[in-house]
């Protein structure tokens, strides 16, 4: 589901408080992703209105009791070509699976975004027949190298400051896009889980 929120002027990616991203690849050349993580009741005016537009339909997923982790907050950057297959920031179409994939993340465009910034790609529900046999194995991008061209297009994460998607990343395959040279792309996430997975703080406590 796409929608929109009003952002307010203070809320941007904070430099100050970034660290290099823990899962970039063995093989990197440089550092090409950072991020921070914040408690949600730091961004509560921002994710109470989320959650109760939102409600029903993460409900159906997680329960009514579900919970809310931290905000994370990312800066990904350009990957050169020869290591653009090589997972440095989830840059490859993988599925979330933390307990178990019964999750959803709410992301936020923190500034506006086109097809050059490497906007967040997802495939819907319709098309995971279609993509699964070449994105199951994570690590193994070659089945997508050689047939790229002949899959269905993602959707992309593109539109202005405050646009934001929910989704179940444990269901649909995804990845963080590549920005072109000299761009990089901002975005604020959070994550949701059921009350079993002990992730997070319980929802009601923002609602």
């Amino acid at each position: 589901k796409r929608g929109f929120i009003n952002l307010p002027d203070s809320l941007n990616y904070d430099y100050a408080l970034e660290h290099i991203r823990s899962n970039f690849g063995s093989n990197a050349k440089s550092v090409y992703s950072y991020g921070y993580n914040v408690p949600p009741s730091e961004h509560v005016n921002i994710i109470r209105p989320l959650l109760i537009e939102n409600f029903q339909a993460i409900s159906c997923i997680l329960g009514s009791d579900f919970l809310v982790n931290n905000a994370r907050f990312w800066r990904n950057l350009p990957i050169p070509d020869n290591e653009q297959y090589i997972d440095h920031y989830s840059n490859v179409f993988h599925q979330d699976t933390v307990v178990d994939q019964n999750m959803i993340q709410i992301l936020i465009l923190l500034s506006d975004v086109n097809v050059d910034d490497g906007p967040f790609e997802w495939y819907d529900k319709d098309q995971h027949s279609t993509v699964h046999p070449f994105f199951k194995n994570r690590s193994d991008m070659s089945k997508y190298v050689d047939n790229k061209n002949i899959l269905p297009s993602p959707n992309k994460l593109i539109g202005t400051r405050g646009n934001y998607l929910l989704i179940n990343t444990g269901y649909h395959y995804h990845r963080a896009g590549i920005p072109q040279p000299d761009r990089e792309r901002v975005i604020m996430s959070i994550g949701l889980f059921p009350k079993y997975t002990n992730i997070g703080i319980p929802s009601a406590s923002l609602l």
